[in-house]
């Protein structure tokens, strides 16, 4: 089984690895060091990740490496090498009663969380939805400039920079020396037919 053998080879390479960094700081200093050796002639290489690498590749061709095998790979990963809990919470669902198993699976902050907003397709722990939710470009947000639209965060800029009522503007006329000042995109109809009565 091509995964048994990516799974082998990860764990053959790292279990030796030494106190110091932890959790996927191992993997990737491992990884970094075997890149360090082959740029100095490669004969003392042992060729661990190119095999990884070769049968990552593999598996994505044959379609044996689909996005739940990913997943499960990088979670045993994450839990095998992240020994400080930084990015998982190591419970061990199998030793919970099935109430108290709901009750994890439903407050843990790792817990699998999508985001809410409509065309956003994020993924991320529960931990991080605050965070996400800050920075979300599906997010409806209000205008930044106060005209009471409320818009999808990633349009904001070409709103302020173009249809807003809120934006500033000058009077057509300021050539000829109109200076109305703190002239918004939404007064400015309005400014000309004052103008034109008086």
């Amino acid at each position: 089984d091509a995964m048994a053998e990516v799974r082998g080879l990860l764990s053959e390479k790292l279990s030796s690895a030494k106190k110091g960094p932890r959790g996927l700081a191992v993997l990737h200093a491992r990884l970094e060091k075997l890149e360090a050796r082959r740029s100095f002639g490669g004969r003392f290489v042992s060729n661990a990740a190119d095999k990884v690498a070769g049968k990552a590749r593999e598996l994505e061709v044959r379609g044996e490496y689909r996005h739940g095998g990913r997943q499960r790979l990088a979670l045993q990963l994450v839990q095998r090498y992240d020994t400080t809990r930084e990015w998982h919470c190591g419970c061990d669902m199998e030793q919970l009663g099935s109430t108290e198993r709901e009750r994890h699976l439903t407050s843990c902050v790792f817990r699998p969380v999508g985001c809410s907003h409509a065309g956003c397709t994020a993924l991320f722990s529960a931990r991080y939805e605050a965070a996400h939710d800050g920075s979300c470009e599906f997010k409806v947000v209000r205008c930044a400039l106060g005209c009471k639209e409320s818009l999808p965060r990633r349009d904001m800029e070409a709103h302020v920079a173009g249809p807003c009522a809120m934006r500033p503007a000058e009077c057509p006329f300021r050539a000829l020396g109109c200076l109305a000042p703190g002239l918004v995109q939404g007064e400015v109809a309005s400014h000309l037919e004052e103008a034109r009565d008086a």
